[in-house]
């Protein structure tokens, strides 16, 4: 009889010791799987890191030439008008 009872207990501790066993691989699994998907965000913002980087690196250097552009116009009509001026200065026709 004792015999038996304690090959109950030990076929109970066994059946404890397998779930124990089963839910230990399913937490490991699920770590597995939240593992993955934080390295999978963290690609997501690195990547998002660099296109916004890009971006402004982008409309920097748009800006950049927009202002060359707008300073070689501005040496130009500078000299079209100094160019006038002393045109105007010498043109006995433009004084009264």
């Amino acid at each position: 009889m004792w015999a038996l009872g304690l090959n109950s207990d030990l076929s109970d501790e066994k059946d404890q010791t397998a779930q124990a066993e089963q839910q230990a691989q399913q937490a490991t699994d699920e770590v597995e799987n939240l593992s993955g998907q934080v390295d999978d965000i963290s690609q997501s913002v690195d990547q998002a890191s660099e296109d916004l980087s890009q971006a402004g690196q982008d409309a920097q250097n748009n800006a950049q030439q927009t202002l060359d552009g707008l300073e070689v116009k501005l040496a130009t009509a500078k000299e079209t008008i100094s160019q006038a001026i002393g045109n105007a200065g010498s043109d006995p026709a433009a004084t009264p």
